[in-house]
């Protein structure tokens, strides 16, 4: 649950949706990828797919072992990372 309601619509929507490298390849703007290698919903390989294929794309490793990175314990590194990324794209 996420701030008292379920994720699972959500969700269930993603199971069935895939992106094809070419529309990746179609993103004309910084990305900035945050994920983790301990998420247990989305594996790691996701990411690495985006940043195989999305121009200008870089990583922001979570060391969170959930979903969310804002619980996790390097919080101030990430939000740091995501600011900088922000303010300079």
């Amino acid at each position: 649950f996420y701030q008292g309601r379920s994720s699972r619509v959500g969700a269930m929507n993603d199971l069935g949706h895939t992106v094809g490298k070419e529309l990746l390849q179609k993103i004309p703007v910084p990305t900035l990828v945050i994920h983790s290698r301990e998420d247990k919903s989305v594996p790691f390989s996701h990411a690495e797919w985006a940043l195989a294929h999305i121009p200008n794309a870089e990583l922001c490793e979570s060391g969170v072992t959930g979903h969310f990175y804002w619980v996790g314990p390097d919080y101030q590194r990430v939000s740091q990372q995501l600011t900088t990324f922000l303010k300079t794209g």
